[in-house]
């Protein structure tokens, strides 16, 4: 995470600074702990009670600007420097000292035992001390009311238990329902490069706040909809996706607790039927309720369920939503200034995130994209739109979808081969493309429908030759991933040796005769034994891992059942096999343990 930083008062010494630091870590138990991989491949966490982060010097030599910037530099590449969590605490202290005096306190933390909330806990009570070096008192906080060793018993009591298993199965049915929210992109049209978008606006503030007064509603509600609302007219649906990040800390106890406690929940908001602005925020903020209330689960649980269904981009399937209360010092809208919007290019490969910061005066809106999920002009007219749409809105909280100003134009299907399936527009046309591009086919046809009684489905006929089958063109469709990562697989393959007589016809296609070959969902994949050192090592690392589960090479590694918190272990016992070259994400994708041993070293 992002270092913060607190000036120094006049007077304060080194030997301060460490008491500070040393009082902060004796309050917040994860700034304590090591991190490790357990016998069992499992991670875990370690506390040291006697444990205190050092303060570490860093001079700039001379009282110039130049100097200063010089050991500013040096003092954020130690600070943000990779972190071994197995030896080394999670936080680190830093001082810019200059002729020996310290002019800047800074810390950073890492991600795995803090998000923003507890960033802005650290920096709060830093200053709290600072200021009482200041007045000649020593450095002084209170106990925690709400510790992590609480947090840890209360979510694997029953209780908590409990509601984790009922959160996990919440969210799996939501998944079932609609696993993306993609807008509509031609196959590859996925550039490597992103934007960052921020708008800083009073009047935004003011209006948000409005309107969430005379409607009994939160700011975070009020903000939710209108982008909900911008969305699906970009999307050209009747539904938005949201990915909100839920801190949890709805309970007081849990406002000062140094720890990670973010997960992320899925947000459906429901437009259709031309709905009042009205409806929609109350539906809104009933949907972030069901959010807060499943706000504790296991993620990568919930990862790995997804995966297994074939969303290889787990995380990035909607738009990530993120509102967080800022303080209002953190406000640097100059106060001469209404609003202000700025971008930048923003190196990107993936992913789509909205992060609202509430300064109560002000409030801050960035958007950061892939181009292939929304592009600058996209982006912009949403930003730019909230204003003239809450004003509107402001005035006439009953006013309907489709009479709201401010709103992009809905996206609406140029013809009929642009198909919604499951939360992502296909065109059709490209599919039958990359199906046709695969070795061994002539002639490729696809189908969206319900022809076999199996419910909406995509269907694809294939006029192939010998040795081709639903297994082979599953494989091959999974490397594609023409949509920004995410594979389109059909849900049935249907092989003949010639086209039937009516091609465009899915019942023909499906029709039983000599000439149908094969078909089937590709799933159905033998087992083989290993051919290389890499898939050698891949079958017998995951048995070693997960005794009750017996690994398949054709199976990636969500779909056998690997657990998301065993992937450190799996990738550490691949490398003392001699196995490089894979990572995390790797494991984390639809590709099976076959096609990961291609990508790898040591696969001789």
């Amino acid at each position: 995470m992002n270092p913060v930083s607190a000036q120094v008062p006049e007077g304060v010494t080194l030997d301060d600074l460490s008491r500070v630091i040393a009082e902060l870590s004796a309050r917040h138990d994860g700034l304590r702990m090591t991190f490790h991989i357990g016998p069992d491949g499992d991670p875990v966490q370690q506390e040291h009670p006697d444990a205190r982060p050092t303060v570490a010097p860093f001079e700039a030599g001379a009282d110039t600007r130049t100097a200063i910037e010089a050991a500013e530099e040096r003092l954020l590449g130690w600070l943000t420097a990779p972190f071994d969590l197995g030896t080394q605490l999670p936080v680190r202290a830093a001082a810019l000292t200059v002729l020996g005096q310290p002019r800047q306190l800074w810390l950073a933390l890492h991600h795995i035992i803090g998000d923003i909330v507890a960033l802005r806990v650290v920096r709060r009570e830093v200053q709290h001390c600072l200021d009482r070096l200041a007045d000649g008192l020593p450095p002084a906080l209170p106990p925690v009311r709400w510790s992590v060793r609480d947090q840890v018993a209360h979510e694997t009591s029953p209780e908590g238990s409990a509601a984790a298993h009922a959160a996990l199965a919440h969210w799996h049915d939501v998944f079932r329902r609609q696993p993306y929210d993609l807008p509509p992109r031609r196959f590859g049209d996925c550039p490597a490069d992103g934007f960052s978008m921020t708008l800083r606006s009073r009047p935004l503030a003011r209006l948000v706040q409005d309107i969430a007064t005379s409607e009994g509603s939160t700011r975070a509600a009020v903000v939710t909809t209108a982008l909900a609302l911008c969305l699906a007219n970009v999307k050209g649906r009747d539904t938005t996706l949201l990915r909100p990040n839920l801190a949890n800390r709805s309970h007081p106890r849990l406002n000062d607790l140094v720890c990670t406690t973010i997960t992320q929940g899925w947000l459906l908001v429901d437009l259709q039927g031309d709905p009042e602005f009205r409806d929609v925020l109350r539906e809104t903020t009933r949907a972030l309720f069901v959010c807060m209330k499943h706000g504790r689960c296991d993620n990568g649980a919930l990862f790995m369920h997804k995966i297994a269904r074939g969303a290889d981009r787990a995380m990035d399937g909607a738009p990530q939503i993120n509102h967080t209360v800022g303080a209002p010092e953190e406000d640097d809208l100059p106060s001469g200034e209404q609003e202000r919007l700025e971008h930048h290019a923003y190196d990107t490969l993936g992913g789509f995130k909205f992060a609202v910061e509430d300064h109560g005066r002000s409030l801050h809106l960035n958007v950061q994209a892939n181009r292939g999920l929304l592009d600058l002009d996209e982006a912009e007219s949403i930003v730019r739109g909230l204003t003239p749409l809450l004003e509107q809105v402001a005035a006439d909280p009953r006013v309907r979808r489709t009479r709201l100003r401010g709103v992009p134009a809905r996206w609406v299907p140029p013809n009929e081969h642009w198909v919604d399936h499951r939360g992502s527009w296909i065109h059709l046309p490209d599919l039958v493309r990359t199906l046709e591009s695969c070795p061994g086919v002539r002639l490729a046809a696809v189908f969206r429908g319900d022809e076999r009684g199996a419910g909406e489905e995509l269907l694809a006929g294939v006029v192939a030759g010998p040795g081709v089958s639903p297994e082979a063109l599953r494989l091959a469709l999974l490397d594609a991933r023409p949509l920004l990562g995410i594979p389109v697989v059909p849900d049935w393959f249907v092989i003949r040796d010639a086209a039937p007589d009516v091609p465009d016809s899915p019942a023909a296609w499906l029709a039983p005769g000599p000439g149908l070959t094969a078909q089937g969902t590709g799933t159905a994949l033998p087992q083989r034994s290993p051919t290389t050192t890499a898939e050698a090592s891949l079958l017998s690392r995951f048995a070693e891992l997960h005794p009750d589960s017996p690994p398949v090479l054709e199976r990636s590694y969500a779909e056998l059942g690997g657990a998301f918190a065993r992937i450190p272990a799996m990738l550490r016992g691949l490398r003392k096999d001699g196995v490089e070259g894979l990572t995390i994400a790797d494991l984390m994708s639809t590709l099976p343990l076959s096609r990961l041993a291609e990508r790898v070293t040591g696969s001789c």
